[in-house]
């Protein structure tokens, strides 16, 4: 696959910048990655997200170690969705429950009421 490099990049133990070629695969991770165009101007197909590549198990353990959720490393994937899932739910009703000021009702404002009337 010919490339253009957006900016120099380290490839096979060197630096290239302009045109370069690699093989496909690797063409079209640097391209889905902004690193590089491709030059003859055919357009790569867009990148498939239900693909099991790796990058996307690595997405996962990033977003779980975002979340707070430990042991991402040794998770499944179904896991990982599973507990990001529930993490994001969990922290969801957290920030409905709370005001921007942390009170419970949400306005700010402290309610009171009068029942001696």
């Amino acid at each position: 696959m010919k490339l253009r490099a957006k900016r120099p990049l380290y490839i096979r133990g060197g630096v290239v910048t302009g045109e370069f070629e690699t093989d496909e695969q690797h063409g079209r991770e640097l391209v889905r990655k902004g690193f590089a165009l491709q030059a003859d101007g055919h357009e790569v197909p867009p990148h498939n997200p239900i693909s099991n590549e790796p990058q996307a198990l690595e997405d996962l353990r990033a977003r779980a170690a975002e979340l707070g959720i430990s042991n991402v490393g040794r998770m499944k994937e179904e896991t990982l969705r599973e507990r990001i899932a529930e993490a994001e739910k969990a922290a969801a009703e957290q920030t409905e429950g709370e005001g921007e000021d942390g009170s419970e009702d949400g306005d700010g404002d402290t309610e009171t009421t009068d029942d001696s009337q």
